[in-house]
């Protein structure tokens, strides 16, 4: 029996913008999948990681450039949703967005345009249950070296 799970990081980086390049806040989102697979052995229960590595099964994904009129919360939805299609993942930059203007807009210029690099991790970890093998310890293979050492 297999089960899956979607793990999302988001992670926001910003400055601001000098006036001279434009009144309008830039978003550049870059996104990446990741497959992760575990094994739950049925003895114990125990989960084992097997390595997580690039989704084969998609292509590199685009990056996304956006550029805001202001920072007002269902505007940046809507505009996310527009380019994404996908509720959870929108709201979920959009949150991060956020935050991360007010942040830096409560600090110092709040009118000052400001530019964010948008990194978002996608990890879908896949499960499966089964018997976990575990290969020989080195202690017992150096155990078993010495017993063939001495039987000769």
């Amino acid at each position: 029996m297999d089960t899956e799970s979607i793990k999302l990081d988001v992670h926001v980086t910003s400055w601001f913008r000098t006036p001279l390049s434009g009144f309008l806040s830039s978003v550049i989102i870059s996104r990446d999948r990741e497959f992760e697979e575990f094994i739950i052995d049925g003895h114990d229960d125990s989960v084992t990681s097997l390595g997580s590595y690039r989704d084969p099964s998609r292509g590199p994904d685009p990056l996304i450039f956006l550029n805001f009129q202001n920072f007002e919360p269902n505007y940046v939805y809507q505009l996310l949703q527009s380019q994404l299609h996908d509720h959870v993942l929108s709201e979920q930059i959009a949150g991060q967005i956020l935050v991360e203007a007010q942040r830096l807009r409560s600090s110092e210029l709040p009118q000052q345009p400001l530019f964010m690099m948008v990194s978002v991790k996608l990890t879908q970890k896949g499960y499966t249950f089964g018997t976990c093998n575990s290969a020989t310890s080195t202690t017992d293979l150096d155990q078993e070296s010495e017993e063939d050492k001495s039987e000769t």
